[in-house]
């Protein structure tokens, strides 16, 4: 079974590992070159699904490889999102 979400969640966790305010809390922390390794690494898997869409079908290894890059992507997107609200919380706080 195609999951048609997949293609559409690592897009947008690639987006949000790109997004300024992302750079902006990383660089900061210090872990700015591994956002940079998850942004290429994301590039790449995004090359690769249209492939892997093709052989989900007949392929049990490249099924249940489609099921933990889907476990990882939500991940990645919530940690993401973590990011993306401490840089916000760290603005307000300076504007306050």
């Amino acid at each position: 079974m195609v999951d048609s979400l997949l293609v559409p969640l690592v897009t947008r966790v690639a987006g949000s590992a790109a997004d300024e305010l992302v750079q902006s809390v990383t660089n900061t922390w210090g872990v700015d070159s591994d956002r940079d390794k998850l942004e290429q690494w994301l590039l790449a898997v995004q090359c690769m699904l249209p492939d892997a869409e093709v052989k989900v079908k007949t392929n049990p290894a490249v099924r249940r490889w489609m099921k933990e890059l889907k476990a990882v992507a939500y991940q990645v997107d919530d940690i993401l999102d973590d990011f993306l609200y401490e840089e916000l919380h760290r603005l307000n706080a300076q504007d306050g």
